[in-house]
């Protein structure tokens, strides 16, 4: 049998200039084995097993797959049968799952479309199954000289490898890693302009306070405020959430829809000293936006307080000092 080479590949559209660019975001391809010291095994079992890895996203922002794709496999004469996507939280249940039927061929390459969203920090299991009616049907892995270890866009931690005799969450510890090559998708951050306490400047913000101060996310021609998601604003290096689903109004009279939401102060968690204050949240259609505006933090010169009190303890002593004295 001749040579195979495995990888998985999670694809998404438009190449230009090495990245990936979609209407959404930004793709980087990922090779979870370039530059990792260890060994390939060739023509490696994959009929009727389910092989994967474990990764950890250490990207800051979510990464979205679109399909994954399997290259170089071999898959015996009379025994065509199907190549199954499979995409698994660390807890086994499935987040995502496509089928594909292949005909029987060397070094073949299948696209298979499919859909999951992998959250920053959280850590997922990757995987293929190959199903065909005889057996022998193989690919290449990677053994690694050890675990974990981060591939070299930093975006994703690769913990350990599994496999298991059967279409499901593999479970089985295993050396072997599958040659994958991950391409994910990166949300757009559209940096907006935000006006805190619309009409006065400076923004005034008394830390202590019990009120709350308004923040309106502003619209332009370039940017419909209105598709803001009140659901997922937050403002504030506390991340506080708004009081109410906010409204729509021109602050600022240009003519543009603004959407103002209110925030309790003792929520945002601004602090005496603090510069600015930012707010953040994603519109209807998922992309995620983020603006910053001054703030001129008030009410936090307490020393004022304490010296009338040291006066007043000052009186109150001498005063006494004085009654003594006449006795």
């Amino acid at each position: 049998m001749r040579k195979t080479f495995a990888s998985l590949t999670l694809m998404v559209s438009a190449f230009v200039g090495g990245l990936l660019w979609t209407e959404t975001g930004l793709a980087i391809g990922i090779d979870l084995t370039s530059g990792t010291t260890g060994t390939v095994l060739v023509n490696q079992s994959f009929n009727g097993e389910t092989r994967g890895v474990d990764v950890t996203v250490l990207s800051a922002s979510n990464l979205n797959v679109t399909s994954m794709t399997l290259n170089e496999f071999n898959i015996l004469p009379g025994s065509g049968g199907s190549v199954r996507a499979r995409i698994y939280d660390s807890t086994g249940a499935s987040l995502a799952s496509a089928d594909t039927m292949v005909a029987p061929g060397f070094d073949q390459s299948v696209t298979i479309p499919i859909s999951a969203m992998l959250a920053a920090g959280s850590s997922f299991r990757i995987s293929f199954f190959i199903a065909t009616e005889v057996g022998g049907n193989s690919a290449d892995v990677f053994v690694p000289d050890g675990f974990p270890y981060v591939e070299p866009n930093g975006l994703l931690r690769m913990i350990a490898a599994f496999s298991i005799p059967s279409d499901s969450f593999p479970t089985n510890p295993n050396t072997a890693v599958p040659m994958i090559r991950v391409e994910v998708e990166m949300p757009v951050v559209q940096a907006v302009t935000i006006d805190i306490k619309p009409g006065s400047d400076p923004n005034g913000v008394n830390p202590r306070s019990k009120d709350v101060i308004p923040v309106a996310v502003l619209g332009s021609i370039d940017f419909d405020a209105t598709q803001v998601d009140s659901s997922t604003v937050v403002f504030g290096p506390d991340e506080a959430s708004p009081v109410h689903n906010g409204h729509v109004e021109n602050v600022n009279g240009d003519n543009f829809d603004d959407m103002v939401f209110h925030f309790k102060v003792s929520d945002t968690g601004i602090a005496c000293g603090d510069p600015d204050a930012t707010l953040t949240g994603e519109t209807f259609g998922g992309d995620s936006i983020t603006g910053t505006d001054a703030v001129k933090t008030a009410g936090c010169n307490s020393s004022g307080g304490g010296a009338i009190a040291m006066i007043f303890l000052w009186l109150l002593g001498w005063a006494a000092i004085s009654r003594r004295s006449r006795q």
